[in-house]
């Protein structure tokens, strides 16, 4: 939805409420932890501009300027692929690695380096800010309150070698303006940054686009450390009986992953039905792994139905699980146990209680 919004209309709007809600909460997880993911809005910020496979690796910088106390403030996340690796905010003013980002020193550039170049980008950033606001006061909206969203980047397809830089504006949630690296130039997403648009592209050279050389050994030095971050899925197959209005179904729910990309595809027997299922989207689970559900319709109560996750973090790579339906003759032996063992057993367990009170009596 968010990204067909984007194509038709040219922006996303975003809660400035639920922008702040998902930055405290990236705080609050990385000062009890020191391990958290990248907060749902921010990752939806990112992702939305491009594709997400498991071929393709992406690093970059997800920064954040808004007003508090009538004075500019700013958060600032790195991140590889949907993962934090380093937070920076205008009240501490120090950038620090979360996620076990940066224990392996020599790959990584020291946190006192990071901390310095973020204080320095800082106030070009906050220039950028103001600019903004004051072309687009005038022209598109009020000034009760402006916020800046900023992402800066590249990635990698690991299958065709080939590289691409991203850099990408939103003012108040709307995509704004961003920089087409073929032509090396800004372009405008909305009628009010054309002016701001044609000032930037004077002085073009200044903004450091991330050159591939750099994105590709930054990225081929860290994806042993990306691979190393995984969750197992865990698989649960839920039936429902049919309503009236809707038929009986079959669900494959698997939930707790980690990366994104995952297989999920029923069988019957040795046939694939991955035609024939039903799949919903991959969402985010509260601690930022991910679930997803596959349903297929209508089936067969005597069929051998399985549903089959294929994901990065399995050992063999493929896990299986059966579905058992209830056969009549099953039914049955439920039935014998309900009404015939259970009151049998508590028979027995009634006689003891009695014997023994009655030994205790004499």
């Amino acid at each position: 939805m968010l990204l067909q919004c984007m194509k038709e209309r040219g922006g996303v709007r975003i809660s400035f409420r639920a922008l702040k809600r998902a930055q405290t909460e990236l705080q609050i997880c990385e000062a009890a932890t020191g391990s958290c993911r990248m907060g749902i809005l921010e990752l939806t910020f990112i992702l939305v501009f491009y594709a997400v496979s498991a071929e393709i690796h992406k690093f970059g910088w997800y920064k954040h300027i808004y007003r508090e106390n009538k004075k500019p403030a700013n958060q600032v996340i790195s991140f590889i692929d949907d993962i934090p690796t380093g937070i920076y905010n205008s009240k501490t003013k120090i950038f620090k690695y979360i996620n076990g980002f940066g224990s392996e020193g020599k790959l990584f550039v020291p946190e006192s380096i990071q901390t310095a170049h973020c204080q320095i980008c800082e106030a070009l950033r906050y220039g950028d800010y103001d600019d903004l606001v004051k072309d687009t006061n005038t022209t598109y909206m009020n000034d009760d309150f402006f916020f800046l969203q900023f992402v800066k980047g590249c990635e990698l397809d690991t299958e065709s070698g080939t590289v691409s830089s991203f850099t990408y504006y939103a003012l108040n949630g709307v995509h704004f303006m961003h920089v087409d690296q073929k032509i090396s130039r800004w372009v405008s997403s909305h009628p009010a940054s054309q002016r701001i648009v044609q000032i930037w592209n004077k002085k073009f050279g200044i903004y450091n686009i991330i050159s591939e050389k750099e994105c590709h050994e930054r990225l081929q030095k860290n994806l042993d450390w990306l691979y190393s971050k995984t969750d197992t899925p865990k698989v649960n197959i839920l039936y429902r009986e049919p309503d009236g209005t809707d038929p009986s179904s079959l669900m494959c729910h698997v939930t707790r992953f980690y990366p994104r990309d995952i297989d999920v595809i029923w069988y019957k027997g040795n046939i694939s039905l991955e035609n024939e299922q039903i799949r919903g989207e991959t969402l985010p689970n509260a601690d930022l792994t991910y679930q997803v559900e596959v349903v297929i319709e209508e089936p067969e109560s005597t069929a051998d139905y399985h549903c089959v996750v294929k994901h990065r973090s399995l050992k063999e790579n493929e896990l299986s699980m059966v579905w058992a339906p209830q056969t009549a003759n099953s039914k049955i032996i439920t039935w014998i146990c309900v009404f015939v063992l259970l009151p049998l057993i508590a028979g027995i367990i009634i006689c003891c209680i009695k014997q023994i009170k009655k030994s205790h009596s004499q």
